[in-house]
């Protein structure tokens, strides 16, 4: 838990993500607005990322924090077959953001919600894409505080709703470069 804080810590940047809107799903796959609907349910993907060595993505959807979306891609890049729903076993609150380092994937909550501060805010955990299951989770708690506490540019708006143009984590992506994890926060 404590590697995730450093790691956390020493890589933690301002960035603007836009989020992906909530698209209803329409049969076959037809293009809205240069985007694919999913097929087989509704979802709003708030961040994706590619599972190495494989031909999917996972997914998470601000609206169900304690799973995760496979979804395997066809040669075009679109949707094949059904999405599945795989449970991690802890709880984040509104995610919006998901990333991998290679071995690890990476998931966080939007931290806006006040009552973000004593759930977990980030989880670490493996994806198996042959059993299509979570292993390892890890998790930590009071990454709001965190932030607010260890980011300079946050500090002024730690006590403000994200709502009102405080602390929303908006996505999260991983630099290889830098081995570490940048968080697309976002204020009005």
């Amino acid at each position: 838990m404590m590697r995730l804080k450093t790691i956390a810590l020493a890589t933690v940047t301002l960035l603007l993500q836009l989020s992906c809107a909530d698209i209803a799903a329409t049969s076959g796959g037809q293009s809205l607005g240069g985007m694919t609907a999913f097929t087989g349910g509704k979802f709003e993907a708030s961040g994706v990322t590619y599972v190495p060595r494989t031909d999917g993505v996972l997914f998470v959807d601000n609206g169900r924090p304690g799973e995760i979306f496979w979804m395997r891609l066809d040669r075009h890049l679109k949707q094949a077959g059904d999405i599945k729903a795989v449970k991690l076993g802890v709880d984040v609150s509104d995610p919006e953001g998901i990333t991998t380092d290679g071995s690890y994937f990476y998931a966080v909550g939007s931290q806006s919600k006040p009552k973000s501060v004593d759930q977990p805010g980030l989880v670490r955990f493996r994806f198996d894409a042959e059993r299509q299951i979570a292993e390892g989770v890890e998790s930590i708690t009071g990454l709001r505080t965190f932030l607010v506490e260890n980011v300079a540019e946050l500090r002024d708006v730690g006590s403000v709703k994200g709502k009102d143009g405080g602390v929303s984590v908006e996505g999260l992506a991983w630099d290889p470069a830098a081995r570490g994890c940048c968080w697309g926060c976002a204020r009005p």
